[in-house]
């Protein structure tokens, strides 16, 4: 999961100030099928990074911090 997310930020991520925010909208049940994974898999891997302070997730859009 946190492979796809990386991938997502080197690649599709565009920088706003100090935040790099994906520019599409992506549901988590995206975010699982790509990892191959469970929505409720990709839905705790994102709650987790958003308690470390590495990404928000808003109205569909990853920004990475």
């Amino acid at each position: 999961m946190r492979q796809v997310l990386d991938y997502l930020n080197e690649d599709y991520a565009q920088t706003h100030g100090t935040v790099k925010k994906v520019p599409f909208k992506i549901f988590l049940k995206d975010l699982a099928v790509l990892s191959a994974t469970t929505s409720e898999t990709a839905g705790s891997v994102i709650k987790a990074m958003k308690e470390e302070k590495k990404v928000l997730y808003n109205n569909k859009i990853i920004s990475f911090i």
